[in-house]
């Protein structure tokens, strides 16, 4: 963003993402789901199809200190990519799968 001098320029941020059921963690999520969340930055909104706490436990990457949006992307698409490692490793290991999933 290029601003003028003594010009303020305020960020857009994303919107509250609609209702939605965490895909790792079947936790509920979205904009009214919990009266706390609604409250925090930008940073740590839910975005589907995986809540901030799923995406930070189990995706790799640096800590979304900022809003950028690929960023987000590319860690939840690790953290998906690292649970399916795990389901499988769990099922082939003959435990069978992560949160007790058949």
């Amino acid at each position: 963003m290029v601003a003028d001098a003594g010009e303020r320029v305020m960020p857009i941020y994303l919107p509250y993402p609609e209702p939605f059921t965490c895909a790792i963690c079947f936790k509920d999520c979205g904009q009214f789901v919990d009266p706390w969340r609604h409250w925090s930055g930008p940073v740590h909104r839910d975005l589907p199809p995986i809540c901030w706490q799923c995406e930070q436990e189990w995706g790799v990457g640096p800590y979304a200190t900022d809003v950028k949006l690929d960023h987000r992307l590319a860690r939840q698409i690790s953290a998906l990519a690292k649970v399916l490692w795990c389901e499988a490793d769990s099922r082939a290991a003959g435990y069978g799968g992560l949160y007790a999933r058949t």
